[in-house]
């Protein structure tokens, strides 16, 4: 059972990471398009959109990290889960108005935001709170650390 569950949680970790690393790159390499993405949801004052989207970009890179070397695997599954919450309402909210425009999600893909995405989201939260309950032993600095 224990190697089921470890295997669940590194595949659910390893799973999140590489979502949020494809997501974060474009955004951190463009940030201009990234802001502009961002701007269109017409939800921050103008103002406020580069820094976000900065902040965000490298919040997304810097999750991908923290789990896969599985370092503070709680922490990140909360703030990964968090994240696909807003998301989630984001996208909802936009079907509901009837926004179209890119989402912004993974530069590149040219999806557009709505109900589809919204499921998307919920979909790649799963690993997230798979990995609050059992957050896993294997190939961690978790629990390297933790037995020292």
């Amino acid at each position: 059972m224990n190697i089921m569950i470890n295997s669940i949680s590194l595949l659910s970790r390893l799973a999140l990471a590489a979502v949020f690393f494809m997501a974060s790159l474009d955004k951190v390499w463009n940030p201009a398009a990234f802001a502009q993405a961002t701007a269109t949801y017409d939800l921050l004052p103008i103002w406020a959109v580069n820094t976000f989207s900065a902040v965000l970009a490298w919040l997304e890179l810097f999750l991908a990290v923290m789990l896969t070397v599985g370092f503070w695997i709680r922490p990140a599954a909360l703030w990964s889960a968090y994240l696909m919450a807003v998301f989630t309402g984001l996208m909802i909210w936009s079907g509901m108005v009837g926004a179209v425009h890119d989402c912004g999600c993974f530069p590149g893909m040219d999806s557009q935001v709505g109900y589809k995405d919204a499921v998307r989201d919920l979909l790649i939260m799963l690993p997230a709170l798979w990995l609050l309950w059992k957050p896993g032993q294997w190939l961690a600095v978790d629990d390297y650390l933790a037995r020292r």
